[in-house]
């Protein structure tokens, strides 16, 4: 019996390469967008960004530069002025930017503004070789940057979970803090004011007080006379 043919279909896959130097530049650009409001959410004790919200604040930003376009007069060939249009003059260098993202610890807060300019700075090398494809370091610069990119976006990532569950605990202690303080303003001003029926020396009363105080506010002798302390220091 004869084998049974299969016409097996050929596919054949097309490389894209300035297409997929594109996909990677919007990728950082996003992510960088994600570190940024991650540090506002830590300033403003608010909720960290998702990457979709990351994503649709990155698309708001290219929106408005688009809509901006012939109001930017920017050289794409001269890698200076696009560096200068991102903030990075030519007094920085590139290296260092990167070393120090690499170098970076991420329970330091200020890592991500140190890996938030990276992820900025490769966003932009990568759109310089898109529209300069025919450069000649083409290859050697694409290797690095990949070899930067891992690790960039690796350690963003991590920076970005590491302060994310921070800012739950800051939240949590900024409540704390808060409750402890309107707790102590309470007992502060009921002791204010039975104070001023207390005549001075009178200690009979003054230990009725501290009796009233303690069983009222559930708390010991010594945190009611510290309170009254600090209420007659300020009289």
């Amino acid at each position: 019996m004869e084998k049974e043919k299969h016409n097996k279909k050929q596919i054949t896959i097309e490389w894209n390469g300035q297409g997929f130097i594109l996909w990677r530049s919007d990728q950082l650009f996003d992510l960088s967008m994600r570190l940024y409001l991650c540090e506002v959410a830590l300033r403003q004790y608010s909720k960290v960004a998702t990457s979709i919200e990351a994503d649709r604040f990155a698309d708001s930003i290219r929106e408005n530069a688009a809509a901006h376009k012939e109001e930017i007069s920017i050289d794409l060939c001269d890698l200076s002025e696009i560096l200068n249009s991102i903030g990075i003059s030519d007094e920085d260098k590139l290296n260092d930017i990167i070393d120090s993202s690499f170098n970076c610890d991420i329970s330091e807060r200020d890592s991500l503004k140190k890996l938030g300019r990276s992820c900025l700075l490769l966003s932009t090398l990568y759109d310089y070789i898109k529209f300069n494809w025919n450069v000649k370091e083409r290859t050697t610069f694409l290797t690095t940057l990949a070899l930067y990119n891992d690790t960039i976006t690796s350690k963003s990532h991590e920076s970005i979970g590491y302060w994310s569950a921070k800012l739950e605990e800051m939240k949590r202690n900024k409540i704390a803090v808060a409750t402890r303080t309107k707790k102590k303003d309470e007992k502060k001003a009921y002791l204010s004011e039975m104070l001023m029926d207390i005549s001075p020396g009178d200690k009979k009363a003054f230990k009725q007080l501290l009796r009233n105080a303690m069983n009222k506010f559930d708390c010991t002798e010594m945190n009611v006379r510290a309170l009254i302390k600090e209420i007659k220091t300020k009289m």
